[in-house]
């Protein structure tokens, strides 16, 4: 039962808020003998450099990514998240738009913090 799809989803459910997110986080990896700045993330993914600088940040924040300088940044290269990524790729290449749908379905992470906080303080007073 743990085909392919299901592991990008889970992946994507760990790690992804956005298709923005999970468009940076292939241009890191499939560039990843390079750097990239906010700038250059901002002309790929055609956001605004703000918004490149919150999705560059985002992965970092999640291991996904390593800031080398002030707005430049890599992808984070491990054995196991490389195979990850792959996959994630592969099955997003081959279903884009289930995966899109699979994402815009799902709260963002803020939103799911918030509801988060919101239980733990009714469950732990």
């Amino acid at each position: 039962m743990d085909d392919p799809t299901n592991r990008a989803e889970q992946f994507i459910l760990k790690y992804i808020d956005t298709v923005p997110h999970l468009e940076a986080l292939l241009l890191l990896w499939t560039g990843r003998d390079r750097t990239w700045s906010t700038a250059d993330i901002r002309a790929r993914l055609f956001v605004s450099v703000d918004r490149a600088r919150e999705i560059a940040r985002h992965l970092v924040k999640n291991d996904l990514a390593v800031a080398v300088s002030d707005d430049v940044y890599r992808y984070n290269p491990g054995a196991e998240r490389d195979l990850q990524v792959a996959e994630v790729q592969t099955v997003y290449a081959h279903d884009l738009i289930r995966i899109s749908q699979f994402i815009h379905s799902r709260p963002s992470s803020a939103i799911r913090a918030f509801a988060d906080a919101f239980r733990m303080k009714k469950d732990g007073n």
